[in-house]
């Protein structure tokens, strides 16, 4: 078991590493090195979460640890997705690097134990808690997308029409994939939270939106928001909306951090099921 997970970790490094590699060195046979090494640790990975969740009982969400590996998982999977859909080669190098960041995030929660939540089944926690991640990692996606957008628009306006102009695609194919990040990302993270809202309220009675850890979701849900408004009423474009995409990511990765620290009935020492 453990092995498989160290396995997995190393052939993300590994595929990392290519990937850089191929950003400086335009190779074909290093891109498919890079994409087959991370295939293989997604792989493994994606075997170690399932082995991890028939052994406990329980989605592969219930501890930082188990959490942080999958939505690495999220991010390496929506790369070959949207690679494949935009055949933007570059993708790994601005993609990879986030999902990777928690694979070593995961490293330092691997001791800790945090107890179930007290829903009404696990089949519940793992809707929630999927949901939310999957459309973090959407939103992710946007934000590789956003950096990119802004390399492309650094070399156009600069007219540097270096290796990496030649092999970016356009500002409107930047801007459609980030677009579609937050347009497909934003109602997952809602229906997370709507589904984690209700069963807090049947659960844990009057007083559960006082919860730090629900505050604070609020609030960076009222970022989301405004981002998705901006964007389907077409408010913001272009450079402006990949910053505030940006900036958007740059709060869910802090989130992340605040999130360990806060006290919150999420912690509660509960059994599956409501009483």
């Amino acid at each position: 078991m453990r092995i498989l997970y160290e396995l997995s970790v190393a052939a993300n490094f590994v595929a990392l590493f290519l990937f850089f590699v191929f950003a400086y060195k335009k190779s074909r046979p290093v891109f498919i090195g890079a994409s087959s090494m991370l295939a293989v640790g997604t792989l493994m990975l994606m075997f170690f979460l399932a082995i991890q969740g028939v052994q406990t009982h329980s989605q592969p969400v219930t501890t930082p640890f188990l959490s942080y590996n999958f939505l690495a998982m999220l991010i390496y999977l929506l790369y070959f997705l949207f690679e494949f859909r935009f055949k933007i080669l570059l993708l790994g190098t601005f993609l990879v690097p986030v999902g990777f960041f928690f694979n070593i995030v995961s490293l330092f929660s691997r001791n800790i134990q945090v107890a179930q939540l007290k829903m009404a089944s696990p089949f519940l926690l793992g809707i929630h808690t999927g949901f939310l991640m999957l459309g973090e990692a959407l939103f992710i996606l946007a934000f590789a997308s956003s950096v990119m957008y802004l390399i492309q628009e650094k070399n156009l306006k600069s007219k540097r029409f270096n290796q990496w102009y030649s092999r970016l695609p356009s500002l409107g194919k930047l801007e459609e994939m980030a677009g579609l990040g937050v347009s497909a990302g934003f109602p997952l993270i809602t229906t997370g939270l709507l589904i984690g809202f209700f069963w807090a309220a049947k659960i844990w009675g009057p007083g559960w939106y006082f919860d730090p850890k629900v505050i604070w979701s609020t609030a960076m849900w009222l970022i989301y928001a405004w981002i998705f408004y901006s964007r389907v009423s077409d408010r913001i474009r272009g450079r402006r909306f990949a910053l505030a995409v940006i900036w958007c990511v740059a709060l869910i990765l802090f989130s992340f951090v605040v999130s360990g620290f806060l006290p919150s009935i999420h912690t509660l020492k509960q059994s599956y099921g409501a009483k």
